[in-house]
């Protein structure tokens, strides 16, 4: 399908460890960003506040409480880490505020068209309620808004398949194959098959069996080995992906 080329399309996906977002678009190259799904709320602004240092976050105001979130949120972290992790995630205001955070880094005031992710267990209960929610104007503080104007939910696996066809070379020849995608997420464990770009439901789903709860395993296992209660779940989230204790 061939799209006016004046036409503003982005995509964020608000994922329960990660936010990832479409920053810019040139021509052929697109350009990708991400930040931690963590949203910290205050009564004030937190750039108001005696003390606060310059930190590559946005504040993001929703129902009297200004939410801070961004690559560098874990500045603004206190003991309480402020994730959720439960089936009503894109109905709390910390889901709001991280989709927010990332419209505001997208630095446009209009959107034409943006795509969502949902679990592939959520797709087709959730779909319309999510497409409904990202509708319309969002203030994304200091007096700004940003409008998106039509909104499309798709399972996020879906994302992983649409990007290895345009980096082989394979939309025109996909329609006529078969394939699986799995998608180990930080909460969920997807799986999709799909007809060309069309998901075939009845062989698609999702459990709520993520990374996660790896994490917490191997905490445990470490409490086990020290004798003593061990929960740092980001060291060692990072330890596994650089490969240093």
């Amino acid at each position: 399908m061939d799209f006016p080329s004046n036409l503003i399309v982005r995509a964020a996906d608000v994922g329960f460890r990660n936010t990832k977002y479409i920053n810019s678009i040139t021509g052929s190259d697109i350009r990708c960003e991400s930040f931690p799904s963590i949203a910290y709320p205050s009564m004030r602004e937190p750039s108001t506040q005696p003390g606060f240092e310059r930190r590559k976050t946005v504040s993001i105001p929703i129902n009297g409480l200004f939410y801070e979130v961004g690559p560098e949120v874990e500045l603004a972290a206190d003991t309480f880490r402020a994730t959720q992790m439960h089936d009503r995630y894109i109905d709390t205001p910390e889901y709001m505020a991280l989709l927010r955070g990332a419209l505001a880094m997208m630095k446009v005031p209009a959107i034409d068209l943006l795509v969502v992710g949902l679990p592939v267990a959520a797709l087709a209960t959730k779909k319309s309620t999510l497409e409904k929610l990202v509708t319309g104007t969002h203030d994304i503080g200091n007096g700004k808004t940003v409008t998106v104007r039509k909104a499309l939910a798709i399972a996020q696996p879906q994302g992983a398949l649409v990007d290895f066809a345009v980096q082989h070379q394979k939309m025109a020849t996909i329609e006529r194959e078969q394939s699986l995608i799995i998608d180990c997420g930080s909460r969920t464990f997807d799986w999709l098959v799909a007809r060309g770009m069309r998901l075939v439901q009845n062989k698609s789903h999702s459990v709520n069996r993520g990374v996660n709860d790896m994490l917490e395993a191997i905490a445990a296992e470490i409490s086990s080995d020290i004798g003593t209660p061990y929960n740092d779940i980001d060291a060692i989230d990072w330890a596994l992906r650089t490969g240093k204790s």
